[in-house]
């Protein structure tokens, strides 16, 4: 008896984890898209959020992290998955893997304070911007209130685990004409999924049930 509860146990964990888990985060790499731009412009540039898809899915929002490369709505391209688990392939990377680590928790506070933000976007994708490229506050766009941001996320402490729902998509391409670096956060189950689960979860209930009257 004490066997098979242990079974289902492990056959539940493991049906929330594959409904829990986007498609996209099982590959290594992924096809991204830009679709499109909020439309608010700060120095000559189209200010964070920016829309997109991954392997042609439903739109996601996607954070340039990045500068120094250009991407054109429209443009496909490939590029790697990362999680803050694993950020080995990153663009970004520092000269120590906590310093790394530090840098893009830092990108994804600043991610959810434009999102929470939405009269800043400029400042605070300027202050984005200037955590992986110095030279962004030479641009106009750059202002006092940019390097407000910047300073808040550098005074974070952060936890473990704490951005464990953002992936990091840097191109296969690393070249100068290569498409910028974007951050994105996995999605929730959709209702499909959610329906799906819990039918699974009620035979499951059943069988069981079956079981211990047997």
């Amino acid at each position: 008896m004490r066997n098979k509860k242990r079974s289902l146990l492990l056959l539940l964990a493991s049906a929330l984890a594959l409904l829990g888990t986007p498609n996209h985060s099982l590959a290594t790499t992924v096809t991204v898209k830009l679709t499109g731009v909020n439309g608010a412009t700060q120095g000559g540039v189209y200010a964070d959020p920016y829309y997109g898809t991954i392997n042609k899915g439903s739109q996601v929002v996607l954070v340039c992290d990045d500068f120094n490369h250009e991407t054109d709505i429209g443009e496909s391209w490939q590029a790697t998955v990362s999680t803050f688990a694993d950020l080995n392939s990153v663009r970004f990377k520092q000269n120590t893997p906590a310093q790394t680590l530090q840098d893009y928790e830092e990108a994804a506070y600043l991610y959810n304070q434009l999102l929470s933000h939405p009269s800043q976007y400029g400042d605070i994708s300027f202050a984005l911007w200037a955590l992986f490229s110095p030279n962004a506050k030479n641009s106009s766009g750059f202002t006092a209130n940019s390097q407000n941001w910047l300073n808040a996320a550098q005074s974070q402490t952060f936890h473990a685990g704490e951005f464990s729902n953002f992936l990091i998509l840097t191109p296969v391409n690393s070249r100068s004409d290569s498409p910028q670096e974007f951050l994105t956060t996995t999605a929730t189950p959709e209702p499909a999924s959610l329906l799906l689960l819990m039918s699974g979860l009620a035979a499951v209930s059943l069988l069981w049930r079956k079981k211990l009257l047997a």
